[in-house]
């Protein structure tokens, strides 16, 4: 009898502690799996990581070494598969060796359209990235920012030939099918021209707003061709493309024209202040005017004359700046060449060369400033004109801006074997994410 209660208590101690060691290795089991699962979407995460990174190491070479933007040239379909390949070869861990974390890939999909390089945003957020290791703007005057510049030109031509004469040729783009798929013709409407007083920034966003601007004005200097630079400079299409960036013509002798134009008006508009602003040259003025006038000087006479005399010397002062010379941005009496008799008689080539060549601006520093009065839209727009135009004609005829990508969004689903064999067996997860330069 004693002996059989004997038994029973050591067989309820047995259950007892079985049930306890259950318990225990069932709960070492689901800490486990959360640790498994925890660790599965951390490692997953640094896979797509490294893979998206790996996609966007083939990048286009020419467009980044000739205009320092990184833009990728891939199909979503190819993206895809690229992804998917990556992530599976990492997930596998070969014959013979242990899987800890069981992942498998089983669906990956890509979208490309909010990273096509046709979006001006995002091209200009590249060219602020590449212009803000390139000078420091808050200690130098812009004009200097464009000396500074100047050191890296010779990096322009990409030919290691020693340089020969060239004839420069003065282009029209006529081929119809390059100019459909220009981005500016894709992306008609959005083409704008000069700012309007309503687009002026607010006094608190002047300075981000201005800094950006003078950026990407330097980036246009820098990197594209205008009409006085150099003719061995002939790995571009058009040779007027800042004119290009300005005007949006299809042919370099529209381009020069209404840029001379623009810069004549607005060289004569600056004289002719001057001239009613100096007592001298307004005395001569009248003076003329009264003998135009029977001995009356009248206001439209006073005013005829001195919009002759300040647009000769307007076309005096384009003549310098197309000659290489500089023309002061504001004149003051030392820095006038024209008298007013060899103004009213035609006669350009008897002025008196100003004291002070050396200072003043060159052509292109006007064509600087006629940037700043430039939409931003419009010149990123055309910016992508040129660089379509350059690469496809230069390196790669198949290049197009609406094919490139500054990267791309994914959407995936990855599923794991779990430690718990016929009880879901297999949980998935979902993972997004995006890849940008």
């Amino acid at each position: 009898m004693n002996a059989c209660r004997k038994g029973n208590k050591k067989g309820t101690t047995t259950i007892f502690l079985c049930m306890i060691l259950s318990s225990l290795l069932l709960l070492i089991g689901i800490f486990g799996e959360a640790a498994a699962g925890i660790a599965s979407r951390s490692y997953a995460n640094s896979v797509f990581d490294l893979a998206g990174r790996s996609i966007l190491s083939e990048y286009d070479r020419s467009l980044k070494s000739r205009y320092g933007i990184f833009g990728l040239l891939m199909e979503e379909d190819v993206i895809e598969a690229r992804l998917s390949d990556y992530v599976e070869e990492s997930f596998h861990t070969g014959y013979g060796k242990t899987r800890l974390l069981p992942l498998t890939l089983v669906d990956v999909r890509v979208d490309l359209s909010e990273q096509v390089m046709t979006n001006p945003e995002l091209l200009k957020q590249q060219i602020m990235d590449h212009m803000s290791y390139r000078a420091f703007f808050d200690v130098m005057h812009v004009l200097d920012a464009l000396k500074f510049l100047d050191e890296g030109e010779e990096q322009k031509a990409i030919s290691d030939e020693p340089e020969k004469p060239a004839i420069k040729k003065m282009r029209t783009l006529r081929n119809g099918k390059v100019i459909r798929e220009l981005p500016s013709r894709l992306l008609q409407g959005l083409d704008g021209g000069f700012k309007s007083l309503l687009e002026l920034p607010l006094p608190g966003e002047m300075h981000q707003i201005a800094y950006n601007e003078l950026c990407l004005n330097l980036y246009i200097v820098k990197y594209f061709r205008h009409d006085l630079d150099k003719t061995q400079w002939n790995n571009t299409f058009f040779s007027n493309e800042v004119e290009y960036i300005l005007c949006g013509r299809l042919s370099d002798e529209a381009n020069h024209n209404l840029v001379y134009l623009s810069l004549l008006a607005y060289r004569t508009i600056v004289n002719a202040a001057h001239i009613y602003s100096d007592a001298q040259k307004w005395e001569a003025v009248t003076l003329a005017a009264s003998l135009a006038g029977g001995g009356v000087a009248t206001p439209a006479g006073q005013a005829a004359i001195a919009g002759v005399w300040a647009g000769a010397e307007a076309a005096n002062d384009m003549k310098r700046l197309y000659d290489g010379r500089r023309v002061p941005l504001i004149k003051t009496a030392d820095d006038w060449v024209l008298d007013l008799t060899n103004a009213l008689d035609g006669n350009m080539n008897s002025g008196t060369e100003s004291t002070e060549e050396n200072e003043g601006l060159r052509y292109e520093d006007y064509l600087f400033l006629l940037l700043c009065f430039k939409d931003d839209e419009s010149k990123l727009i055309r910016i992508m004109d040129l660089i379509q135009l350059n690469i496809k004609g230069d390196t790669n005829e198949d290049f197009s801006m609406s094919r490139c990508v500054s990267g791309f969004r994914f959407q995936s689903t990855v599923a794991r074997k779990t430690g718990f064999p016929g009880v879901l067996s297999h949980r998935r997860g979902e993972f997004t994410g995006i890849h940008i330069y």
